[in-house]
């Protein structure tokens, strides 16, 4: 009898449910092909990870990612958090209880290794490596064009040093800094202007240091393609480290960073980003977050 496929929804960046950014997570879909994963992830309407058997057998899964369009994509942040969790709770349930568990994914050529664990409350945070450094990535648009574009004022794009910047680490984002939370909130982006300023960048990220937890360093809002907003986005917070470490000029050491998206959408989420400077200089970049499972059960053919 074949194996029925079984899935598990999450909710990614966030520790509740009905928050954050949702996936679906299929835990034996070796015997998928690309179209049937494809057909999955527009079925259910998620981003999809669809974890395998993995090619090197001390690795715990190979995964492949897919938006809820069908298209499939190199990499997910969202989706490592999220596969990472999903894996530790049913392989490795009783090491969970009782330490941090290490669950390592390949993707494509690269391999990532991510820690998770488990607190008192039942909720589970993984956090991995980047594989990669942050740069700058072109001129940022033109101040007064970015203002239009957002139906903010020029005056209102700035805050202390912080100025407009292009960075990428996984893909390129044009980052915003806000004078305030109120204009940060009041930000209303014109699809058609938005679309000019954004250019070939994956999105822009309007961010501002007045946040609502005392312990966040910026609270964000991210438009990507059609100005549409993204609850929460693993790429944009790896990319920020470029301008954290530009505008904050942070010491030897390692720093933390907590970033909070999605209030806008209903959908509140919190990134933890983590740095390491040595010599001035990024040493290392991690990204974390918590899951929760919403949902779980099987498909059968």
């Amino acid at each position: 009898m074949k194996e029925p496929l079984r899935f598990h929804t999450l909710d990614v960046f966030t520790h509740r449910k009905f928050a954050g950014k949702p996936l679906v997570v299929f835990e034996n879909a070796d015997g998928l092909a690309r179209g049937g994963m494809a057909a999955l992830a527009r079925e259910f309407n998620l981003p999809a990870a669809f974890a395998c058997a993995s090619r090197d057998p001390v690795n715990s899964a190979s995964i492949r990612v897919f938006t809820p369009q069908g298209e499939e994509r190199s990499f997910s942040a969202q989706a490592v958090i999220g596969v990472a969790v999903s894996l530790a709770r049913s392989r490795a349930a009783e090491i969970l209880a009782r330490r941090e568990v290490v669950v390592v994914l390949e993707i494509g050529d690269e391999i990532f290794s991510c820690e998770v664990i488990k607190s008192k409350s039942g909720v589970c945070y993984a956090q991995f490596a980047l594989n990669r450094a942050p740069r700058r990535d072109g001129e940022a648009p033109d101040l007064e064009a970015l203002a239009a574009a957002l139906a903010l004022t020029p005056d209102e794009i700035g805050f202390r040093i912080h100025a407009p910047r292009v960075y990428s680490a996984l893909a390129p984002f044009v980052f915003v800094p806000v004078v305030s939370r109120a204009a940060l909130e009041r930000a209303n982006p014109s699809r058609a202007a938005f679309e000019r300023v954004r250019g070939s960048a994956a999105g822009l990220c309007l961010y501002t240091d007045e946040t609502i937890a005392p312990d966040s360093a910026i609270l964000a809002r991210l438009f990507g393609p059609g100005a549409i907003e993204d609850p929460a986005s693993g790429a944009a917070a790896a990319a920020f480290a470029g301008a954290a470490q530009e505008f904050e000029r942070p010491t030897d050491g390692e720093h933390q960073i907590f970033i909070e998206q999605g209030h806008n959408i209903g959908r509140p989420s919190r990134l933890t980003l983590r740095m390491s400077v040595a010599d001035g200089a990024l040493a290392d970049i991690h990204l974390g977050g918590q899951a929760v499972e919403v949902a779980c059960g099987e498909l059968t053919t």
